[in-house]
């Protein structure tokens, strides 16, 4: 829990932000992926 206070709570959720909007992108390209799948097969 020491690296956690060393940033600013702006940074940390800055960085935190990044990381789930990066995971929902990823997630959300995979299930367009899918769809796509299952409409052409």
């Amino acid at each position: 829990m020491e690296t956690y206070r060393n940033y600013n709570r702006e940074d940390f959720n800055k960085i935190l932000s990044a990381k789930i909007t990066r995971k929902l992108l990823r997630t959300a390209t995979v299930l367009a992926a899918l769809g796509i799948l299952n409409k052409t097969f």
